[in-house]
C-alpha cells in the first residue's frame, strides 16, 4: 500500500479540527520544517482548498473522480474553484 513507501512525514487528521481549518496542514508543515508559503498541497475538495489557502500553502486542485452516472445520463465531472486569484502568464 500507499504507507510502504519511504516518507518525510504521515501527519494524521486525528484530533486536528476538521476542514476547512488550516490546523492539519500547519501540522504537517512544522513536522516537515517547511514555511506554508514553500509547500504545493494538492486537493480534491472545496474545504481542503479552503484549509490550504487558510495555511499559507500553495495549492493544485484536483476534482475526485466523478461517480458513475445513472444509466441513460452524461457523465459530469466536479468543478472546484482555482486555488489563487492570480492567472498564469499565456
Amino acid at each position: 500500500g500507499i504507507l510502504d513507501f519511504d516518507f518525510d512525514a504521515v501527519v494524521s487528521g486525528e484530533g486536528s479540527a476538521d476542514k476547512p481549518s488550516p490546523e492539519i496542514y500547519l501540522k504537517a508543515f512544522a513536522e516537515l520544517g517547511v514555511e506554508p508559503g514553500e509547500a504545493v498541497v494538492f486537493e480534491d475538495s472545496e474545504n481542503g482548498l479552503a484549509a490550504a489557502r487558510a495555511a499559507g500553502a500553495r495549492c493544485v486542485s484536483r476534482p475526485s473522480a466523478p461517480a458513475r452516472p445513472a444509466a441513460g445520463r452524461r457523465p459530469s465531472a466536479p468543478r472546484l474553484p482555482a486555488c489563487s486569484r492570480r492567472r498564469r502568464k499565456a
